[in-house]
């Protein structure tokens, strides 16, 4: 490497090398739609696992109280 100093290989849109502050480069489109889309759906998989977690939770007190 000539002079010296480190050059990140990949510069980033806004002058910094990616991953290494600054701002990032802005999402293409079709890329926020993945990520809102991903996000969603993200969401959607923790709601139903707290609601599984709910009647996981009712089925062991249900069981606990037949035993009674």
């Amino acid at each position: 490497m000539s002079g010296g100093a480190f050059r990140p290989l990949v510069e980033g849109r806004y002058g910094s090398a990616k991953g290494q502050g600054g701002r990032p480069a802005p999402l293409a489109p079709g890329r926020r739609w993945e990520m809102r889309r991903t996000r969603k759906h993200l969401e959607e998989m923790a709601q139903a696992a707290r609601a599984l977690a709910l009647y996981a939770e009712d089925l062991h007190a249900r069981d606990l109280v037949s035993r009674l």
